[in-house]
């Protein structure tokens, strides 16, 4: 993993099993072929401008620290600053961490599929190997709640 990708080894701690994607995987020769990507980004601090730096910094410290909702928040502030998809990655760790296997889950898909052409080819890997190793992690749940239009509440987030 490179530097950028810190948190990275959560998330490939959990993912017991290997995944064989190649660069085909996330690429179609169909008509509707993703555009070819240009030369791949600096580094993730690098490419983040003083604002948004200053919110990754705040967030690295508070995950290595353990304080991993505040690093979503500041991961969340990083991302919705720059809109660098890479954040992705830092925000689904984070939840890991936290054992919000489905929101890692949610953020490792969106990862996926924003970061297409800021990612490299054996993160994506990473990526789908923990989105795989988490799938036993899920169960879905059916509420029938009463009185109509009660909020239910998982992870902190309404449904």
């Amino acid at each position: 993993m490179r530097g950028s990708w810190l948190f990275a080894r959560t998330l490939v701690r959990m993912a017991s099993c290997s995944l064989m994607l190649t660069e085909s995987t996330f690429a179609s020769d169909g008509p509707h072929a993703a555009a070819p990507c240009g030369p791949t980004p600096s580094s993730l601090r690098e490419s983040l401008g003083a604002s948004a730096g200053a919110e990754y910094d705040s967030a690295k410290l508070l995950f290595e620290n353990g304080d991993y909702s505040g690093a979503i928040s500041k991961f969340q502030a990083a991302y919705d600053k720059s809109h660098d998809p890479r954040l992705l990655w830092n925000i689904a760790a984070s939840h890991n961490q936290l054992k919000h296997y489905a929101r890692t889950q949610e953020f490792m898909r969106r990862y996926l599929a924003e970061g297409r052409c800021a990612t490299h080819p054996e993160d994506r890997v990473a990526a789908e190997s923990a989105i795989a190793a988490s799938e036993n992690l899920i169960s879905n749940v059916t509420f029938l709640v009463a009185p109509d239009g009660a909020d239910v509440f998982v992870d902190d987030d309404a449904y």
